[in-house]
């Protein structure tokens, strides 16, 4: 069984973190249907993703 986000369309989705070590790309791109091949009506319609912070880990990282 794999999470999902349980409306069809979000205009704002809001995460708490985001981090490297959550997953490879910073969130789970399966759940927010970004980055990643999906069949259609698998993934939601989300027009905007805000992340509230960085994990504790990632915010350790350098960036750049």
């Amino acid at each position: 069984m794999v999470a999902r986000i349980p409306f069809p369309k979000l205009d704002l989705l809001i995460v708490d973190e985001l981090g490297k070590n959550i997953s490879g790309t910073g969130l789970d791109t399966k759940i927010v249907g970004r980055g990643v091949e999906l069949q259609a009506g698998e993934a939601p319609q989300i027009r905007l993703i805000y992340v509230r912070d960085l994990t504790p880990k990632a915010a350790e990282m350098p960036w750049g």
